[in-house]
């Protein structure tokens, strides 16, 4: 009787939980999956709707609202339970004030599209600003996988918690 209770208590061994580093990795990626979904949406649908100072104006505040999303989950993540926690978060913080830069820079140039031409160029930086948002987004996880103390945690986190296996493969 007591071997079959120490065999049933070693089968929901605890490599099924989820560790802390995990938890955030989760709630990071998570976060990044469903804003760069909406970024995308939003793309199409200007692209689909055709070009104007209206349907830009209405991708820039979808994609402001997502944005700001994704900024307050960012900063709202906290520190990973690692020894580099504290750079994590930076990285991370760093990551969101980037996002908040180019939401303006987006916003002012839709904002001060008034000509055709103005239009044309507000279109440009809107294209260009969302590449460097995904640039920024590559450069922010390859940075938190190459953390000092404690990255094997992160790295590991990201290996296995399906939302970053998904934005991992989204990336490249």
């Amino acid at each position: 009787m007591v071997s079959l209770s120490v065999v049933a208590a070693g089968c929901g061994g605890s490599k099924s939980e989820t560790t802390p580093t995990e938890k955030w990795a989760s709630g990071l990626c998570t976060s990044v999956n469903t804003w760069k979904s909406s970024i995308t949406s939003t793309v199409s649908s200007v692209q689909q709707s055709g070009v104007s100072k209206d349907s830009l104006q209405k991708g820039v505040d979808q994609a402001k609202a997502a944005t700001n999303t994704l900024t307050d989950d960012l900063r709202g993540l906290g520190r990973p339970n690692t020894e580099a926690g504290k750079e994590a978060q930076s990285q991370v913080d760093e990551f969101a004030n980037e996002l908040d830069d180019n939401v303006k820079k987006v916003e002012d140039a839709v904002g001060n599209a008034s000509s055709a031409q103005s239009m044309l160029s507000a279109v440009s930086v809107v294209g260009s600003t969302v590449s460097a948002m995904s640039q920024q987004l590559k450069s922010t996880l390859t940075s938190l996988e190459g953390l000092g103390q404690g990255r094997k945690e992160i790295q590991q986190a990201f290996q296995t918690v399906p939302a970053c296996k998904e934005l991992t493969a989204s990336l490249t």
